[in-house]
């Protein structure tokens, strides 16, 4: 025989079984201890809200043009770590080396960080040079201090974004793997965080390329970008996105000389996956002739095999194979030479 149990169940005004709960008095000191522990909280995060305003602001104030004026370009010392000679296979942070014979020397600078602008966090970065000895690309990583690259990611993230234009084919706009344009969102940065851009990488380029004159550009375009496909033309990666290009301003015109006005433009990127913050610097030769004339060539020197150009360098190859879903770009900005 398997006897029922029964259960009764209490309530505060007495269950239909008759149960009840019992009331303790909660102490008053408990009160008290409840009271000071939020009290306390609140303080804490008053506390701290304040001394990230503050933190914020102090990082906002204006550039002070002494910033960074004690730099000395000649207490740098820069290494050969590769050359054509190497027995091993060259290696460039970030990138992958596809045509090695194209390189002559890799080479490694290192500063003191004491003569950088304050907002700098690159004590050294190195430089890529062409078979002609020209340079091709540099690499500097941390490019920001470590407080610096926080308060711009949290500045952009809660800024408002506009979604990028993207430019269909001019002959075929039915194809949405046609076009151009930037993938996602883009937000033109504050002066002064643009101004932290150019006075962090003045002293790179004062080392590499004395001659180039950053104040001299014709303009200067700093950006944040967030990638997303979601917001493009049937949602795809155009296959200009998957391989390198030039982005051209086209509305700056010409100079009398017929060549397009130097100018520099960067994206910040605003992943807290890296240690910290990184930047390239693509140095274009400058031949003297129209880019109207030496744009088709710019882009097969590229590497490009976009399956929309009868004139491409790679026929062979299909774009959308060699770059695939779902992350393309993550191939494409690993792209090098």
């Amino acid at each position: 025989m398997v006897k029922k149990s029964s259960s009764k169940r209490a309530s505060g005004r007495g269950g239909r079984g008759g149960g009840s709960t019992l009331s303790l008095p909660v102490p008053l000191w408990s009160v008290a201890l409840v009271a000071a522990v939020a009290a306390g909280a609140y303080g804490y995060r008053a506390m701290r809200d304040a001394a990230e305003a503050a933190a914020a602001a102090a990082l906002d104030a204006p550039w002070d043009p002494a910033d960074g004026a004690d730099f000395d370009a000649g207490s740098a010392q820069s290494t050969v770590v590769w050359h054509n000679e190497s027995e091993a296979a060259p290696e460039f942070p970030a990138s992958l080396v596809l045509l090695p014979e194209e390189l002559s020397k890799i080479v490694r600078t290192t500063v003191s960080p004491a003569g950088l602008p304050a907002d700098c966090g690159w004590s050294q970065f190195y430089t890529a040079y062409d078979r002609h000895g020209d340079v091709l690309l540099i690499s500097i990583d941390r490019f920001f201090a470590p407080a610096v690259a926080a308060h711009l990611r949290r500045k952009a993230i809660g800024s408002a974004w506009a979604p990028a234009d993207i430019h269909p084919d001019n002959f075929d706009k039915e194809d949405v793997y046609k076009g151009n344009g930037f993938p996602g969102l883009r937000l033109d940065t504050a002066p002064r965080d643009a101004r932290r851009v150019t006075e962090c990488a003045r002293p790179v380029l004062a080392l590499v390329d004395p001659g180039f004159d950053l104040d001299a550009l014709h303009t200067i375009q700093t950006m944040f970008g967030l990638v997303d496909k979601e917001l493009q033309p049937g949602r795809v990666w155009l296959d200009s996105q998957r391989m390198p290009h030039n982005d051209v301003r086209w509305d700056l015109g010409v100079l009398p000389d017929k060549t397009v006005p130097a100018s520099y433009a960067s994206v910040l990127g605003l992943t807290d996956q890296f240690d910290n913050s990184g930047t390239g610097l693509f140095l274009e030769k400058k031949s003297g002739l129209s880019l109207l004339k030496t744009l088709p060539m710019n882009e097969e020197a590229q590497g490009n095999f976009n399956p929309h150009m009868d004139g491409r360098l790679h026929k062979e190859l299909f774009i959308r194979t060699e770059v695939p879903d779902p992350r393309p770009l993550a191939s494409v900005f690993s792209f090098f030479c």
